[in-house]
């Protein structure tokens, strides 16, 4: 009897679960039937319908839906069609920022827009490159040169080059040697760039390879050629061809030869092509006597290029800018010297640069320069402190743990209670409840009357207040990395915020938690509204298809799961209506 028993409980089981899968069929069929997709417009959604969310349709189901969701992207992209890729193609100015690592001091050519907070137009670009491995090529194309003339973003616009050298590769590479020719100068240092790129990629077939090199390094020659060095040094950089070094190895140095090409060949030769003979070169930059025209920024530069090549003279010279500020007051002998160059203190900057290239070396220098602070100047021993834990080394843990109390300490604040929690240490976290709610400080009306008659139009205010708003993003972006369930009630207030942007960067925040404690703030995110994009259209499908899409991969069987897939089923984005009846 126990037998029969147990055979009827699963038989009734096996019943309702094909009922289910039946129900859910059902309506999958009906929302394709009705057309409900569309209208909309979410990139993320035409990826999951390629990736994880195939598993839940039939060939003919996802086929359905894709063809509609790429409706959405066709609207996106409409230009008149005759005038798409040259359009496309000439509006190439800018987009090359980071094409070959055009660095040099500050990150500048970093592209914010490309990170995972980056709203999107990333996940448009994602959505092109999965859109043309599943065979929609005219469709991921057409994006592509949509993407390359109208997205904003510099990296971004050169992810749209090489998917669209990926799916039109002579036709590309035609179109850019003619751009080579162009008497526009700005156009033809893109070009350049771009063709060593796309043959660094190996996007192009062998003889075109060979002929793109030459024509790059016939550009690094010549007086007439000046105003192309650095471009193609660049191009020659990305292309990583063992032909390019005597091209890029005569413009190292020279009187003839400016400060941006010299930093793009110096950087080339020893990052990429590893030739030592650049070494004592760039030693000769940390070089600041009363003599020398050399300044912080070159003594940066040629320090961040000898660590990332992993070179002891860099190392050295990190250890040694390091040390603790000599102050000095009066008159001194030193100062009747001084070339009254006013600079500008980058400690802070090689910190970040050792953090970032990890390693042996580099957490012994910080080992080293932390013994050196003794009571003085407790900022940088902090922001040194905070580097070794990042590294993995708790020894100076007391250090961080104090630099939470300091009440100016905001953005250090932030970053010392990342590196506590990664060491179990989840104290921060009250610290970044407090500083989530901080506000700027209000000036007496009699200021705020000066400051509008001033020249600046209250320009300290506003500063202030730009910086508080990017504080609680990265409040919010960094919550998300500690992923610890008290973290959740202060990202769910910030999806509160006044700002869009803080409220985006807390919902790609609790997307980013692992932990299932992060349901409680996500369901509050397919609820919030997260303002308009530059172009005036709507960010919510775009997050909403996100956060649920990020829920769906982590969270599919826990506690709380269906609440957000029951706020998900009465979305007013019928892509996330759609992926929740797929869920169910």
């Amino acid at each position: 009897m126990r037998y029969r028993h147990t055979t009827f409980t699963v038989l009734l089981f096996v019943f309702a679960l094909a009922l289910t899968v039946s129900a859910r069929a059902e309506s999958i069929d009906s929302y394709l039937a009705a057309n409900k997709i569309q209208g909309t417009n979410s990139g993320v959604f035409i990826d999951y319908l390629l990736e994880e969310g195939k598993s839940s349709l039939t060939s003919a189901q996802q086929k359905k839906a894709l063809d509609q969701a790429v409706y959405a992207l066709k609207q996106k992209t409409t230009v008149t069609r005759d005038e798409q890729l040259d359009a496309a193609l000439t509006a190439l100015v800018g987009t090359s920022m980071q094409l070959a690592g055009d660095d040099v001091i500050s990150g500048a050519g970093e592209d914010v827009e490309q990170s995972a907070y980056g709203g999107q137009y990333k996940s448009w670009v994602d959505a092109a490159f999965s859109l043309l491995k599943a065979g929609y090529t005219d469709d991921a194309i057409a994006f592509f040169e949509y993407g390359i003339q109208y997205i904003p973003y510099s990296g971004l616009k050169a992810r749209c080059m090489l998917g669209l050298a990926q799916a039109k590769p002579d036709e590309t590479y035609d179109r850019l040697m003619k751009m080579v020719d162009s008497p526009d100068k700005n156009l033809k240092n893109e070009a350049l760039k771009l063709l060593g790129r796309l043959a660094g990629e190996g996007k192009f077939k062998q003889k075109q390879r060979d002929k793109i090199i030459e024509v790059l390094i016939a550009h690094t020659e010549g007086a007439m050629n000046n105003i192309y060095y650095r471009a193609a040094i660049l191009g020659l950089d990305a292309a990583k061809d063992k032909r390019a070094i005597p091209a890029i190895s005569s413009l190292k140095e020279g009187m003839m030869v400016n400060e941006d090409v010299q930093r793009a060949a110096l950087r080339s030769l020893l990052l990429t092509y590893k030739d030592d003979s650049v070494v004592p070169i760039l030693t000769g930059m940390f070089d600041d006597s009363f003599m020398s025209t050399n300044d912080e920024y070159d003594r940066y530069f040629a320090g961040t290029v000898l660590v990332e090549g992993g070179k002891k003279e860099g190392f050295d010279w990190a250890h040694s800018e390091l040390q603790p500020k000599k102050s000095s007051s009066g008159f001194s002998f030193d100062n009747l010297l001084s070339t009254g160059k006013d600079e500008k203190d980058l400690r802070g900057n090689i910190v970040g640069t050792l953090i970032r290239v990890g390693g042996a070396q580099s957490k012994k220098v910080l080992q080293e320069a932390y013994k050196g602070y003794n009571g003085e100047d407790e900022l940088m021993k902090a922001t040194i402190a905070i580097g070794l834990l990042e590294l993995g080394d708790a020894q100076p843990i007391d250090t961080v743990r104090a630099a939470l109390k300091h009440e100016n300490w905001d953005f250090t604040a932030v970053n010392a209670a990342k590196a506590l929690a990664r060491h179990g240490d989840y104290s921060g976290i009250a610290v970044l409840a407090a500083l989530a709610t901080k506000k700027p400080e209000k000036e007496s009306g009699g200021m705020q009357i000066l400051q509008m008659l001033s020249s600046d139009g209250g320009s300290d205010q506003k500063a202030e207040e730009r910086r508080i708003i990017s504080l609680r993003r990265h409040i919010a972006i960094n919550l998300g990395r500690i992923d610890h369930p008290d973290g959740v009630e202060i990202l769910t207030d910030l999806l509160g915020d006044p700002s869009y942007n803080v409220r985006s960067s807390a919902a790609y925040g609790l997307a980013d938690m692992n932990d299932p404690a992060a349901l409680k703030g996500i369901s509050m995110a397919l609820k919030t509204d997260f303002g308009a994009d530059s172009q005036k259209e709507s960010r919510n499908p775009e997050i909403w298809a996100y956060v649920f899409r990020s829920a769906l991969s982590k969270f599919h069987k826990k506690k709380g799961m269906n609440e957000v897939i029951q706020i998900a089923s009465s979305s007013s984005s019928p892509c996330v209506e759609f992926m929740a009846i797929m869920a169910k």
